[in-house]
């Protein structure tokens, strides 16, 4: 008898968990339909009058170059010398092994 009760209220627990599961759900995928189609909708003016109205076609291509430019710098000066003593260190350690 005890066991009959038991499952009972086990089968009315699962049947709870599995509406308020299905509600969420619903809910859930209203709000985030609708959230995307203002990101996406933010995304699309923001770039378009940012990058076509805001600046002009030259000095977009400057500020890529300017970038390139800098990353150029920081390896030569931080990247390159770093790996320069580590391949001096594996030919100095081949030479010992030789």
């Amino acid at each position: 008898m005890l066991d009959f009760v038991v499952v009972e209220k086990k089968k009315k627990k699962i049947e709870k968990k599995k509406k308020k599961k299905k509600k969420k759900g619903l809910e859930k995928s209203k709000g985030s339909d609708i959230f995307l189609f203002f990101y996406f909708l933010f995304y699309f003016f923001f770039f378009f009058f940012f990058f076509f109205f805001f600046f002009s076609f030259r000095k977009i291509v400057l500020f890529i170059l300017e970038f390139e430019i800098k990353i150029a710098i920081i390896r030569e000066k931080i990247i390159s010398p770093i790996i320069l003593k580590i391949v001096k260190i594996k030919i100095k350690t081949k030479n010992r092994i030789k």
